[in-house]
């Protein structure tokens, strides 16, 4: 009994410890990304992270055969349950496109990331400089409540994925945008539990300048 009961504790120590670094490790890349990317909260109830780098074709091109290599978003876990709302939400983004003739397409597809699903959505004003990359993450059903720290970090994981920094390095996020976003710091403020440890270190107040 005495065997059993030291295996239990030492699967519990190794089950914190495990947590403790995932939790510093997702804290850690959120912070390398902290004036790079932010929340988009304007046009859309879904979570929106984006990222913005100067117009280039080749950094257009890049993105897009990243992309192409992920699986489709209609090869995702929910997809037969989820998946007519997901395209309802690809349909109210494209359809939000055609509203403005000075905005054009780089990139709309539904992919899946870490068993996750997401829709990248790439486009650029004329004759803006710059151009936007949009991830929008759908809710999708889960057993146990996740936290939004971790869905951060892979929408994150993803950007670095899709547009690495030794093809192009990302623009300050709030650079010619308008003040409908969050820091990354600002929202996971606003959404994590209070009372875990990994909610720490988020402060409340907006650490990168707007336009």
């Amino acid at each position: 009994m005495e065997v059993l009961a030291n295996n239990g504790s030492a699967s519990l120590t190794e089950a914190i410890l495990s947590y403790l670094q995932e939790v510093q490790e997702q804290r850690a890349l959120v912070a390398r990304h902290e004036g790079s990317a932010a929340i988009h909260t304007a046009s859309s109830k879904q979570l929106e992270v984006y990222r913005m780098f100067e117009r280039n074709a080749e950094t257009a091109q890049a993105l897009r055969s990243a992309a192409e290599k992920l699986p489709s978003w209609e090869n995702a876990l929910y997809w037969k349950q989820e998946g007519g709302k997901w395209e309802t939400i690809a349909r109210e983004i494209e359809a939000r496109m055609v509203k403005h003739s000075k905005l054009h397409p780089i990139l709309s597809r539904g992919i899946v990331w870490n068993n996750r699903p997401m829709f990248v959505h790439a486009y650029k004003y004329e004759p803006d400089p710059r151009m936007k990359i949009e991830l929008v993450l759908p809710s999708v059903p889960s057993p146990m409540p996740e936290l939004p720290l971790r869905i951060i970090a892979e929408a994150l994981q993803c950007h670095d994925y899709l547009v690495p920094e030794y093809t192009a390095k990302p623009l300050p996020p709030y650079e010619g945008h308008d003040a409908n976003f969050l820091t990354l710091s600002e929202y996971l403020s606003q959404t994590m539990p209070t009372e875990l440890y990994a909610t720490q270190c988020f402060p409340l107040h907006r650490t990168i300048g707007s336009s």
